[in-house]
């Protein structure tokens, strides 16, 4: 099992992996317009935050030698006016013949250590139940959720009303993959021989979706024509069609923050 001392792990990863430019400048619009509605625009010099977890394994499953390696990279306010908290929690699992790969993304006062909860409740039920589901792999990432969310729903010591996470399970299991998802986190398969149909439905965002693509094309992205990135989970967020309709059935609403000025700024919240 992979152990969580990474510490003791950091210095089997490639140094060239984990070290990167960390200052850079943000040239960002100003919240405030002035009386000639022209929005000013100021610079915002800042350091990118340092990994709060990274670990990378080789281990040995059907004869094939395989690495794996995860990296937690905390987000931040560029400004330095909010301070934030790291909620992502990741990990990576194996025996002799599988491997499973969690993630876990809170959100919420508390969200951190639902994640954390996440995290340790997928380590357990694997290390001590996953012998119970060899054939029926689904089942077991299925059991994995229920016992995650039980878990934290049953806890005295999470308040988990306005708190949660999103998952990401994906188990490679006898040379084939299985993927569960709750939330806007994603699994992303990359690979030289993509397979004839897509293994998940594209999420039908909305007008985020033009202004991701206008980015791309400003940003003149280049990939490498010979990998391509396989989308291996669909992404619930509250602007896809299909998963505002169930928000709303079930009571909830979706919007976006105002700022001052009454634009919508942010991402769709539930």
């Amino acid at each position: 099992a992979a152990s969580r001392k990474n510490n003791e792990k950091l210095p089997s990863m490639s140094t060239s992996l984990r070290e990167y430019p960390r200052k850079n400048v943000l040239n960002i619009k100003s919240c405030r317009q002035s009386a000639s509605k022209k929005q000013k625009r100021c610079d915002v010099e800042f350091s990118v935050t340092s990994p709060v977890f990274a670990y990378s394994k080789r281990f040995n499953i059907d004869n094939k030698t395989l690495w794996a390696s995860a990296c937690v990279m905390p987000g931040f306010d560029p400004k330095g006016e909010i301070p934030k908290i790291c909620q992502d929690c990741c990990t990576f699992l194996n025996d002799e013949n599988s491997v499973l790969l969690a993630l876990f993304d809170g959100h919420g006062p508390e969200g951190d250590k639902v994640a954390k909860r996440c995290g340790e409740v997928t380590e357990k039920f694997f290390l001590t139940r996953k012998s119970r589901f060899e054939d029926d792999p689904m089942k077991l990432l299925n059991e994995i959720t229920k016992r995650c969310d039980d878990d934290v729903q049953g806890s005295t010591k999470l308040d988990a009303y306005y708190s949660g996470a999103t998952e990401v399970l994906v188990y490679y299991h006898n040379e084939s993959l299985y993927c569960a998802s709750l939330g806007d986190s994603r699994a992303i398969l990359a690979t030289t021989e993509p397979p004839e149909t897509s293994p998940a439905p594209t999420a039908l965002w909305g007008e985020d979706k033009k202004v991701l693509e206008e980015v791309k094309i400003r940003r003149n992205s280049e990939v490498n024509p010979k990998i391509k990135a396989i989308q291996l989970t669909k992404d619930q967020k509250p602007e896809d069609p299909e998963e505002h309709a169930r928000i709303i059935k079930s009571g909830g609403r979706v919007q976006r923050t105002r700022d001052e000025n009454g634009n919508q700024i942010g991402p769709y919240r539930v």
